[in-house]
């Protein structure tokens, strides 16, 4: 693992704890609101605590992708493996958001006294975890294509304007 992929995975590992510590804090809140207004045994309540895990999981993506992009973009080489690699550890780098999630629609089910709808809430976290990794997995490999055609077009640039140097010089003699 080159140093570049070693930050950006203590960076990705970083930003999942903050997301699950906020994670937490936002479920505490709402389901204290809930509780406050007597509508803690809602459907709101599960409704509105599964969207705040997928937001959860959606934003540990978005910053997954950012930091993998970082290390397509500034390493000197961006080989087919290293890409792929990337897209195997943004995968891992969303399991401990996916995994708190869980523990908190848990709660939150319990506490709404819903806890038959814990299979299918989970099941469409998981979901949504699909969907992140399969966005991030895209984002990834769409940047170092884009990376690979820059590099053959500022090739091919250096070598027309070699060309039409050597050209004009022997042009002129």
């Amino acid at each position: 693992m080159g140093e570049l992929e070693k930050i950006a995975n203590a960076k990705a590992h970083a930003s999942g704890r903050e997301i699950i510590e906020r994670l937490r804090g936002e479920m505490e809140a709402f389901h204290r609101q809930q509780s406050a207004r007597q509508m803690l045994r809602s459907g709101a309540t599960i409704i509105n605590s599964q969207a705040l895990c997928a937001r959860g999981l959606e934003d540990q993506g978005k910053a997954i992708a950012a930091h993998f992009e970082w290390v397509i973009e500034e390493g000197l080489w961006t080989s087919q493996s290293l890409v792929d690699s990337l897209v195997g550890e943004a995968r891992t780098h969303l399991e401990p958001v996916l995994d708190a999630s869980r523990d908190l629609m848990r709660m939150a089910t319990d506490r709404a006294r819903s806890p038959a709808l814990l299979v299918r809430s989970i099941a469409e976290l998981e979901t949504v975890r699909d969907k992140v990794w399969t966005n991030t997995d895209l984002a990834l490999r769409a940047v170092a294509a884009q990376k690979k055609r820059r590099g053959i077009r500022s090739v091919w640039r250096s070598v027309v304007g070699w060309a039409s140097k050597l050209f004009g010089l022997s042009r002129g003699a």
